[in-house]
């Protein structure tokens, strides 16, 4: 007699899940890091040693896109009436990176779909996330494998 295997489906779309909530935090932390880089006139915002050789304010309002911005460490948080970001710096300036910590404050910050909110439980955020087979390491940051 074979034994019939089945597919665990909730398992699935918890990790189809968890990308789309990658790609949505990605998305908007490229879409907003450009507006503020517009905003203060320059090209990256990643870049400390420019922003202080610049004297550009680590702390800031964009009236014109009603935008809040806070610079720290190696990071910023952003954040809009509509929209809350933490973001980490990964020693490239890339801004497609990731990692449990700012999924989870993404997801707890923010209204997002109602399938995503699963998430908001830290512990099924970081099962699921060490789980996927699609994502890759680089320093403290994750990033989808191409």
């Amino acid at each position: 007699m074979k034994r019939r295997l089945t597919l665990n489906t909730h398992n699935i779309k918890k990790k189809e899940y968890l990308i789309e909530l990658i790609n949505l935090y990605t998305e908007n932390t490229v879409y907003f890091s450009k507006k503020l880089a517009e905003y203060l006139g320059i090209k990256n915002i990643c870049n400390r040693k420019y922003l202080r050789e610049n004297n550009i304010s680590l702390i800031g309002f964009c009236k014109e896109d009603n935008l809040n911005y806070t610079f720290h460490g190696t990071g910023c948080l952003i954040s809009t009436p509509s929209i809350e970001l933490e973001i980490e710096f990964d020693n490239q300036c890339l801004l497609n990176r990731f990692d449990v910590w700012r999924l989870w404050c993404f997801i707890s910050d923010n209204e997002l779909n109602t399938n995503l909110n699963i998430f908001r439980d830290k512990k099924i955020l970081e099962d699921v996330f060490f789980s996927l087979d699609e994502i890759k390491k680089d320093g403290d940051l994750y990033f989808f494998k191409k």
